[in-house]
Formats: structure tokens, sequence, C-alpha cells
């Protein structure tokens, strides 16, 4: 048996952690330990975080077995095992995703087909803020956008970081994952290292970490770093052996086995458990190569203190995540049942599952449908039996396509096919579903709602470019240059009609809402158009009106919609909320179009600014009018009106004049603080309906608040 002695630990201060006895882990004496484990003291605490998400994914309809993840009565929570000198408040929301990670993972691994393994995998990408158009369950997505808010929130850097690591995790493709695809054992490594999240794991140690360091010494220590984070994944393949060879048998072979004792067998043509010998060594012998490139380097480089420590506690991750994947139940049928030793807000026996998929509730009284109706802004109109649509596809699932007109509609559609590719962000998608954590609507609805305000926001788009002579959308040719101004808005009003096919397939409410939140997109619009083609100042009191009517439009008939198809919670109107969030992102793009993020002498100004060159009376220009209006003073109109003269743009010249002055007049030290009270305001509304909802935090709502917010 080992000796303390024997352990190549570099020494640090032990802050956080208590020792695990020696015959505690050292259990097999041909695979000794290098270095020695330790337990973070709050491991309990930790603990917790893990049966925090479990009973949040119950309670979310989690299809699928909670399979065990990081809790372990020998070594103690994959937290607080890996991590036992790791700052709580950070090792807390490592845990809660390290647990989801583990449930999720295990998921994808029963899937039978690549196919399968790929589409349960890209569930994971909302919680990367990536839109791949995944309709799964709202409210594992709230769960998802909890986890990244409080990595967030603690420390945004660091999570920043995290977050760029994990994308091309998430991009491993099935036919990669066949361990007999490889020639060597190396090479086999280069690939497994990405695909169980080696460096993933690297970035969780360095945002629990309490250690400080720079860009080039973080460059600098992968090369000595990288063999023992090898060694950690070949030590998961090691420990999950046994039951990822029993799924092996159990599918058949359909799925290809990902294991480097598997790749070691048949390179060396050895039963398993020679196999397993062969791959023991390679951990042993990748520990003691890192050893030794750690003391070259720590004897020929200037190291600061928190470069030694961090070697010090990927050292401990190293002894912990050995130890937890040796006695947990996950990889060891012997090893004892997690029970949870705490009591949770509601048993699993209390917990109700909601169907997302079930039926449209097609019998709602008539006194319902008032009270509906009574609690809205505008009364509902009657629809006649005569203009009522029915769902196009009567399996449940909506299918967007069954309105095409078998191909007569193919060249009206090319305009908005084109504006529909170019990139975007999912924040309409994110909307719907935070939404649908209050409304619970089913599927099918949901799905016509989502496409109409997919298809109401590009349209608006191909009009907006035409109405406000803009060239370009999100840095490409817009629609109605590439197709001509006729063919866009003939496209764009195409859209209009199909949006209502589609809504009449709704209630009379929704339809109602959308008609009447649509008249006043347009009344919103005529608003702005009429401002910048008289050059003529509307009141900041005006302007945020016109705001809140025609971009806020937008949420408002997502909310009312959504509202009026709910099955819970239709007593919560969202309207104020929509209305300020619409609000806040008109003024945030006002904000952030006139401020550069770029060194002036790097700037081609005929590219930027695009307010100016559009003539738009926008936040910090109607507070700088009015600034000026109270000193007597128009120079900021008369240069807003020179664009006339110049063919409708403005001149770089100009351009750095209107900065300026709005600089002068205090404009974007105002817009800025003003966004900031808007976004407490915002923030105040949204706890309001969570409590009204009478359900906890709704996370996609927050996440998004979060990345919005101005800093």
């Amino acid at each position: 048996m080992a000796t303390p002695r024997q352990y190549r630990n570099l020494p640090i201060e032990f802050k956080r952690s208590i020792p695990h006895p020696v015959e505690a882990f050292e259990i097999d004496p041909d695979f000794p330990y290098t270095f020695r484990p330790r337990l973070h003291e709050a491991n309990q605490t930790i603990e917790n975080a893990s049966w925090e998400c479990r009973e949040d994914l119950k309670k979310a309809d989690w299809k699928g077995a909670l399979a065990v993840g990081c809790v372990n009565e020998i070594s103690g929570n994959f937290g607080a095992a890996t991590f036992p000198e790791g700052k709580l408040d950070r090792v807390i929301p490592m845990t809660y995703v390290s647990e989801y990670a583990f449930i999720h993972d295990e998921m994808v691994d029963e899937k039978d087909t690549p196919e399968e393994f790929e589409k349960a995998h890209q569930t994971m990408h909302s919680f990367i803020g990536k839109d791949h158009h995944d309709r799964s369950n709202s409210m594992i997505k709230n769960i998802q956008a909890r986890m990244a808010l409080q990595i967030y929130q603690g420390d945004h850097d660091g999570a920043s970081q995290f977050f760029e690591v994990y994308r091309p995790f998430l991009e491993i493709k099935s036919p990669q994952r066949d361990s007999k695809s490889y020639k060597t054992l190396d090479d086999y490594l280069v690939w497994r290292f990405l695909d169980a999240g080696g460096w993933i794991f690297k970035e969780m140690l360095f945002y629990t970490a309490d250690v400080n360091l720079n860009n080039d010494e973080i460059s600098s220590l992968k090369p000595v770093i990288l063999p023992v984070l090898q060694a950690m994944v070949l030590t998961n393949d090691y420990y999950s052996w046994d039951k990822e060879y029993k799924e092996y048998n159990r599918t058949n072979g359909s799925m290809p086995m990902v294991n480097a004792v598997w790749l070691l067998k048949h390179l060396h043509d050895v039963d398993n458990t020679k196999a397993r010998g062969l791959l023991r060594e390679k951990i042993l012998d990748l520990e003691m190569q890192y050893c030794n490139i750690r003391d070259e380097y720590l004897r020929t480089q200037t190291t600061s203190p928190d470069t030694i420590r961090f070697f010090g506690l990927i050292e401990l991750a190293v002894a912990g995540n050995r130890f937890w994947h040796a006695t947990s139940k996950r990889y060891n049928s012997w090893a004892p049942t997690p029970v949870s030793k705490t009591k949770t807000k509601r048993s699993a026996s209390q917990i109700e599952a909601i169907d997302f998929d079930g039926e449209r509730d097609s019998k709602r009284s008539k006194i319902e449908l008032d009270q509906i109706a009574s609690n809205n802004d505008v009364s509902f109109a009657k629809t006649p039996e005569s203009l009522e649509v029915k769902t196009p596809d009567t399996n449940g699932n909506f299918d967007s396509s069954s309105f095409s007109q078998n191909g007569a509609d193919k060249i009206v559609l090319e305009p908005y096919k084109y504006i529909s590719s170019l990139p975007a962000s999912n924040s309409r998608n994110a909307l719907l579903d935070a939404l649908n954590c209050w409304y619970f609507v089913p599927h099918e609805s949901l799905e016509i709602i989502r496409h109409v305000i997919g298809i109401i926001h590009n349209t608006s788009l191909i009009l907006d470019d035409i109405e406000d002579n803009s060239p370009t959308r999100r840095g490409c040719p817009s629609a109605h240059e590439v197709f001509g101004i006729s063919q866009a808005i003939n496209s764009a009003t195409y859209q209009y009609v199909k949006c209502l096919e589609f809504v009449m397939a709704l209630s009379k409410e929704s339809i109602h809402c959308f008609t009447h939140t649509l008249s006043q997109l347009h009344i919103g619009q005529s608003q702005d158009l009429h401002w910048t083609f008289h050059c003529k100042c509307p009141s900041l009191e005006e302007y945020f009106k016109q705001t809140e009517d025609k971009t806020g439009g937008l949420f408002r008939m997502a909310a009312g919609m959504m509202r009026a198809e709910a099955t819970k919670n239709r007593d919560v109107d969202a309207d104020i909320l929509m209305r300020k969030l619409g609000k806040y992102y008109q003024l945030r793009d006002d904000y952030n179009d006139l401020i550069s993020n770029t060194k002036e002498e790097d700037k081609n100004l005929d590219t930027v600014y695009n307010d100016l060159d559009q003539g738009s009376f926008t936040l910090p220009i109607i507070h700088a009018l009015e600034k000026e209006a109270e000193n007597g003073d128009a120079k900021l109109l008369n240069i807003l009106r020179s664009r006339k003269l110049n063919e409708r743009k403005m001149s770089s010249e100009m351009k750095k004049l209107a900065i300026s002055e709005m600089e002068n007049m205090g404009s974007f030290t105002y817009a800025k603080a003003l966004l900031n009270d808007l976004h407490v305001d915002i923030e105040h509304e949204l706890r309001m309906l969570e409590k009204r909802a009478e359900s906890r935090e709704n996370w996609i709502l927050r996440l998004m608040l979060y990345r919005l917010k101005v800093t």
C-alpha cells in the first residue's frame, strides 16, 4: 500500500478541503494513486446541488431515466471530489451543470442509432445559446438557462471561456465515435480528448479555482497539463468499461463502442482483462509524464504562486476524479445507491408531470373564454364559422409547408426565404420558450405561433429595409437589393396573408390578438416614417410610446396568442413586461448604433452609424435635440437635414460632428442610465409575474435580460 510520501502532489495550502484516509482509496495494488485525493469541506452543500438538479428535471418531465450522476457515498460528490479547494459559490453551479450533463450523457448513450444520438445530443444547444430549432420541453430549456445564467453570474469572463470550449464538444458526430476506426491509442486519444470534454474540464477547474492567471500564463500551461488531462479521460474509459460493454451488447453493436479498452483489445488481440491492464499502464505513464514536464517547467520558468497552486489543484482534481470513478454507482454495481440526506421542497411523488405534446384542450367553456377576454386590454372579436381553418396536420404535428400551393408560390417566397436564411439570434424562440414556462401551450399550437412570429419578424425586416432605404441587413445585401423592390414588397405582403391562414387554425382570441397587434405594428411604423420624412423630431414620450407599439408589438403578439392558447396561468398577463422588453430592445439598439466599439482610426464611417444615414430619430438623437433646443441651438438638427442634400446619406465628417454634438449634450450618458433603470424595472416586473404564475424563476427570461444588459 502506498504511503503519503510517495504521492507526487505539489505542496499547496489547503483552505477548503479535508484528506481522505489512505485505506479508503488505495484498494488496488496494481493501480496505485500518483496523487492523493481530498474532499471539499462543504461536500453536503455541494451534494444538495445535485439533488436539486434531479428534482428540477423531474418537475420538467424529463424524458428518460434519471441516471446516477455526481452523487457518491464513498468519495463524496463529483464536484467536491474534483474541486476540493474550489470556491464554494463556483463549485455549486458547476456541480448542478455536471449532474445535468451526466444525466444527459446517459440519455444520449441509450440511443440505438446514430441519428437518434445526434438528435439527443443537440438538445444541449440552447445551453450554449445556439438555436437549432429544437422543439424540446421548454422547462428543460429553462433548466439549461438557469445553468448558464448562474455560471455567468459567478464569473462572466470565466463563463464565456467555458462556453467557448463547450461548443466544439456538441459538434461531435456519431460516425467519429468508433474506437476501431483509430489505428493507434494516441490517435484515438486526440479525438477522445475532445469527445470526453478534456478542455472543458480544464475550464471548469479554472472557473472554480482561487487563482488569477493571465492569458499568456494559461497558454504556457497547456502543454504541461495535457498529459494529466489525457490520463483523466482514459480513467473514465477504464472505469466505465463494464457499463459500456454491457450497453454495447444490449444494442447488438448498433452504436459504436467508444472506449480505449475496446481499442486496445483489438489492436493487440488480447482479452478484456489484459486490455484493461494495458490501459492502466498508459494512465500511470501519462501521470508520470506530467510530473516530469511539470518539474522541468518549475525548474526553468519563473512561476507565480498562482501557477504553482494551479498545478496543485489539477493534481487534486485528477486524484478526486479517479476516486469518484472507482466508487461511483454509475460505473460500479456494488457501490451503495445514493440517497438524499436533505429534504427537498417537494417529494418526487408530489411532482406533477406535464405533457407538452398533449392535444389542445378544445372544450373550454364560454365562462373560461370570457374570463380570458376580460383580462386582456382589448375584447376578442368573434370569427364567423365560415372563416375558421382547421389545423393543417390532424396528427398533432404542425407542418408549415402544408399551405404551399404545389410549388406555385416558389417565386413569391424567394425574397422571404433569403431574408430568413441570414444569420440571426435565437431571441424569438427563447422568448417563446420562456413564456411557455408559464402558459404550457399545447405543442401543435405553440409551433403555429412560433412559425407566425418568425414570419412577421422576417417580413418586417424586408419592409423596414425598403422603407429605410437600407442596402444591407446583417452584413448581407437587403432582400430588395437582390430581388428588386417590387418583388420584395410582394413577397412580404404575401406572407401576411399566409400568416392569417396559419393563425386561423388557432382560437378566436388568438386571431383577434394577431390582427389587432399587427395593426399596431404598422401604426408605430407609420409614425417612424413620418418623423423621418419630415425631419420632425418627436418628444421622448412620443418616441417611447412608439417603441412599445412597434418593437414591443411582436413580443406582445407572441405573449397574447400564447395566453389565449394557454392550459395554465391564463390570468397571467405579460403585456406590460413585453412592452417594456420591446422598449428596451429598441433603446439598446439606438445606443449601440451610435456608440463605437472600435478605435476611430480603424473605422470606416461610411458603414457605421446607420441611424444617421437613415435619418432616424433615436434615443440619443432626440435627447440631444431637446437639450439643444433648451440652449437655443440647432446645430444637430441642421446636420440631420443635411442628409437630404447628400442623396439621403450623411458624410463621414458630418457623422463625426453629430456624434461629437451628442457627446457634448450628455446624450450617451443619459441613454445608458435610462437603459439601466429600465433594466431594473423589467427585472421587477418579471419577479411580479413569476409570483403570480406561482412558478419558480423564469430562467430563460432572466438569462435574456442578463445578456441584453448594457455595461
